[in-house]
């Protein structure tokens, strides 16, 4: 989801807005259809840096002070703000901080203080940022990245913020004034919560032809006074001083200077054009007799003012012809037509079903266009900000003209955009684009940016590249190849020119700075954003070599110098001396680890050797056999789980276990198994204790009556909607009455929760993939993939998806399969940082699924031969967790007694149970060839988290198989939740 428009200072700096969550629905007022018009610039939330609190919800941390340094150039604005924040809790936090930009906007500076000086960040690429970035968490140091999320929200993750201390970070950026009918206008929100200790302010206007217009909001008494280089400036610095108002600076209009000039200092020399083009009075106006309205009714809208969005649907309504059909759909994880009006008439009854509309469940925009009869349309007007989450995200095949609406200033303007235009119609960001202008254009053929041509002198690199409608004002930015050229921009409607203007660029009136070359780098990336996986590897060379943050990369900060060469990061420019020591450290190195190399194979072929060797033990236990422990310490210390990261739990020998008495011989039924490997074992009865939290809001949805159990959730969700805990447990209730559609809807909700939470996305498809939902488990398994790719349980997850899938249906049965098995062989021989030995979990399952896929007609399993051996089990047991930095133990009780657990991890019948993995995720197992006869109970423990966040419960999901890799294979699964250390819970009983 995410398109980029040129949106006011304010949209930008909504810069550290609480994400969308349900927490802010208390907060805006439901839209209503009053007549007022939006403004064109809208109030965002304050500057908050946010952690996680014990009962999930986010929970600012205090701003303590606050300094902002503005440049502004022409119709282009450079904010660079630094922000110091206090930790009152007792124990060190991370912290994370969301910044919804504004359309066209990207990160270009950040800074994180290490040691009281404040650092620059290096631009690496996005996934290994994340993955130094948990590294180094894990190890308790000092990192600090900010990196693209879902449509154009930054996110900025700190650790740690200090117990009773405070940490100080800097952001910088670049954006388009926002264009207003009296010229244009920058806007600072500084609408502050709390008293601010300290306070600067810096406003420079850089060679204005005139005056500004007026400054508004902010502190007191700021004023303009004129300074050198055709500069005006307003300046101040105070302290204990409450602001509520956000600094607002009106300038004259830009066409008397539409053209800015800058030497960078990479010696290029940059440009930018800003135009007023006026759309022509006489382009043609579409009369339409049918009308589509696609309403965005998704969980993250709860909590926004859509009264703009709303007010231009009353207004275009009302001004129509009739007689006209309106269609109004409601999609969120799921789209239904709603219902149909005629128009002119009442509209009452068509803006008070929207009003009403009940904000729930995920966004799947690849819904939009797919109902019956969407293609008999002449026109179509969608209201979302395209952020899509759940199921596909491209829209069905939109024939009418599409004009998409999003006055949200989180959105995938990218995408909004490209809808709009591959339909011929136009994207209106009412952040931009004020009502008026937005309502004359729907409907009416789109005037657009055509292209761009050059004389007297050669221009390179001119962005946009791409046809886009014009509302306003248009800019083009490029690079100069020669002292002086002419650029004339051509507009129109399809290929028809209608209009052009020329200017003359002159190298002689360029400035120093590098803000119209980080601008031009925004540009060229809002071109490559139309096709964002095609264009991923530009984007990641653009971000690098422009010091940017894109979809592809990120900005690290790091504290010592062992950290940066480790990683492999060159330190920034900043630090020269250590920059020249890295360089021969790092060429040292490489060239001792090029000589130790040693192959994985022969690691992974031993260890497969030994699980194999496991499996063909005959384990013999006398008839009737009862364990008896000779040791009664069962547990052992494992470091301080609460404060600094625990030390490596040092595995020590399984003891013996003591015999009542001993015997060589099986039992006789094991022998007679024995003699046939190929025999079906008998079906054993598992009984899953189903999960039932006793919790405040269940029970107050039960005790409402059936038919307002619904609104009960609705009122619940407003004190307990910010934990995914709450949409699992509600979700599984409403299922349990019988209504799955609703189920899912709300289950969907945890996709809304937070922007690009891996940890989240896996809980919920982990749940789909339980209720054999297994397309919309295999989307979600993928996205968590492309977030965490240095986990190898992203890549197992989806293998097992779509091995399921597979399983159950012919289509894509080869591809599905295929996919599964080169997932698993990436997990097999990729290097992994921890969870070492989850190969041979891997390979366990490459195994069982790859005769099915040979019989599909896969031809390749990818390994090596001395890998491939099928391990067929009576019991098999896989338990994994959403917490990383967190300790959760399987213990399976057999028959005998005897307890099979991470320090008795062999047991006297034969079971296994693979190695601990205490530092997150899992996956831990437990296995067993042939079961003695009886009953196997199975638990979970939480051992403990040294994770910084205030964590609230973890989610863990337990897969129980029985006959694994056998033609009668079973499996059940459950998902629970554990909160506090200690705690266990029985998840299962077997019967043989």
């Amino acid at each position: 989801m995410s398109m980029r428009s040129l949106a006011t200072i304010l949209t930008l700096l909504s810069v550290v807005a609480v994400p969308p969550t349900v927490a802010t629905a208390k907060r805006v007022a439901t839209p209503t259809t009053a007549e007022e018009a939006p403004r064109p610039i809208r109030r965002p939330p304050p500057p908050a840096l946010l952690v996680k609190g014990p009962d999930g919800k986010t929970k600012p941390i205090k701003l303590q002070k606050v300094k902002a340094d503005v440049r502004i150039l022409g119709h282009i604005a450079e904010t660079s703000l630094t922000m110091t924040f206090y930790n009152p809790h007792n124990r060190n936090l991370e912290g994370d901080l969301y910044v919804p930009l504004p359309e066209g906007s990207t990160v270009s500076g950040y800074a994180l203080d290490i040691k009281g000086v404040l650092v620059d960040g290096v631009v690496v690429t996005k996934e290994k940022a994340r993955q130094v970035f948990e590294k180094e968490v894990r190890k308790g140091i000092d990192p600090g990245i900010v990196e693209w999320t879902q449509g154009n929200s930054f996110k900025t993750r700190i650790f740690p913020l200090p117990a009773k201390g405070a940490r100080t970070i800097r952001l910088s950026w670049v954006s388009d004034l926002v264009h207003t009918r009296d010229g244009a206008r920058y806007q600072l929100p500084m609408n502050f919560r709390d008293k601010v200790g300290e306070l600067a302010l810096r406003v420079e206007v850089v060679k204005s032809p005139a005056a500004p217009l007026k400054i508004t909001g902010g502190p007191k008494g700021l004023g303009f006074r004129a300074a050198a280089r055709d500069s005006y400036i307003a300046s101040t610095s105070l302290k204990n001083v409450t602001v509520t108002r956000d600094l607002t600076v009106d300038l004259p209009p830009i066409r008397r200077a539409p053209v800015r000039v800058e030497r960078a200092s990479d010696g290029s020399t940059y440009f930018a054009i800003v135009d007023t083009a006026i759309n022509p009075q006489s382009l043609p106006k579409m009369a339409p007799k049918r009308i589509g309205v696609y309403w965005d009714a998704s969980l993250s809208r709860a909590g926004r003012d859509l009264k703009p969005e709303l007010n231009l649907l009353k207004a275009y309504l009302s001004r129509l012809d009739g007689p006209v059909v309106v269609e109004v759909v409601m999609f969120r994880n799921d789209a239904r037509l709603i219902g149909t009006w005629k128009v002119p008439g009442k509209l009452d009854g068509l803006i008070k079903r929207i009003q009403d509309a009940v904000y729930d469940g995920g966004t799947q925009l690849g819904l939009v266009g797919s109902e019956r009869g969407a293609g008999k349309r002449d026109l179509n007007l969608l209201f979302t900000d395209g952020v899509s989450n759940f199921g596909k995200e491209a829209p069905g095949k939109l024939k009418a003209p599409t004009w998409v609406i999003n006055a949200s200033s989180v959105a995938n303007h990218a995408l909004l955009r490209h809808i709009a235009t591959q339909t011929g119609g136009a994207y209106l960001n009412l952040n931009r684009v004020d009502q008026t202008r937005a309502l004359d254009s729907i409907g009416r053929a789109v005037y657009q940016f055509l292209g761009a041509s050059v004389e007297g002198g050669k221009l390179s690199g001119m962005y946009p590249r791409l046809k886009q409608p014009v509302l306003g004002t248009f800019a083009l930015a490029g690079r100069m190849t020669s002292p002086e050229a002419k650029v004339t921009l051509k507009y129109g409607v399809g290929t028809k020119v209608m209009g052009a203007r020329s200017f003359t660029i002159k190298r002689v009136e360029a400035a120093e700075g590098d803000m119209l070359r980080r601008y031009w780098a925004q540009k060229r990336i809002d071109d490559l954003l139309v096709f964002p996986k095609k264009n991923a590897p530009e984007l990641v060379r653009v971000g690098k070599r422009y010091g940017i943050v894109t979809p592809g990369t990120s900005l690290i900060v790091l504290e010592t110098f062992g950290q940066y060469v480790e990683h492999r990061i060159r330190p920034p420019k900043m630090l020269a001396d250590m920059r020249k020591k890295y360089d021969a450290e790092v060429e040292r190195l490489d060239s001792i680890a090029k000589a130790a190399e040693t192959s994985k194979l022969q690691r992974i072929v031993k260890l497969w050797e030994s699980r194999k060797k496991w499996w063909n033990t005959k384990f013999t236990y006398p008839k009737n056999y009862r364990f008896r422990d000779a040791s009664k310490k069962k547990d052992r210390a494992r470091g301080n789980l609460d404060g600094a990261p625990a030390p490596a739990r040092a595995r020590r020998p399984s003891p013996r276990p003591a015999m009542a008495e001993d015997s060589a011989a099986e039992p006789e039924a094991d022998k007679k198994a024995e003699a046939k490997p190929n025999a079906r074992r008998p079906e054993p009865g598992v009984a899953m204790k189903a999960w039932t939290p006793d919790t405040p809001y269940l029970r107050a949805i039960k005790a409402a009556p059936k038919a307002k159990r619904y609104a009960e959730y609705l009122k619940q969700r407003k004190e307990y909607g910010s934990a995914p805990s709450f949409f699992l447990d509600t979700s599984d209730y409403f299922r349990s009455q019988g209504d799955k559609a609703l189920a899912l809807r709300i289950l969907s909700s945890i996709a809304e929760l937070e922007l690009e939470n891996a940890a989240l996305i896996r809980v919920l498809a982990h749940r789909l993939a339980q209720l054999d939902l297994l397309d919309y488990a295999a989307g979600l398994f993928e996205r968590a993939k492309e977030l965490r790719p240095e986990e190898p349980q992203s890549y197992r997850d989806l293998a097992l998806v779509l091995a399921r899938r597979a399983d159950g249906k012919r289509g894509s049965k080869k591809a599905d399969y295929a996919a599964a098995l080169e997932l698993l062989g990436r997990v097999v021989m990729d290097k992994w940082d921890r969870f070492n030995e989850i190969e041979v979990i891997a390979l366990t399952e490459l195994n069982n699924i790859w005769p099915k896929a040979k019989k599909a007609g896969v031809k390749r399993h990818g390994l090596d031969e001395r890998l491939i051996a099928q391990l067929d089990m009576d019991i098999r047991i896989v338990m994994s967790w959403d917490a990383d930095l967190t300790d959760m133990d399987l213990h399976v009780v057999e028959p005998s007694g005897e307890e099979a657990y991470y320090s008795h991890n062999r047991t006297r019948i034969g079971g296994l149970v693979s190695r601990d993995f205490t530092r997150g995720y899992g996956p831990e197992v437990y296995a067993l060839k042939k079961a003695m006869k009886g009953t196997y109970t199975i638990k979970t423990k939480y051992f403990g988290s040294s994770a910084a966040k205030l964590a609230g419960a973890v989610t863990l999901q337990v897969d129980v198989f029985t006959n694994f890799g056998r033609s009668n294979e079973k499996r059940r699964s459950v998902t629970l939740r554990l909160t506090k250390k200690k705690e266990s819970f029985t998840v299962a009983e077997i019967e043989f």
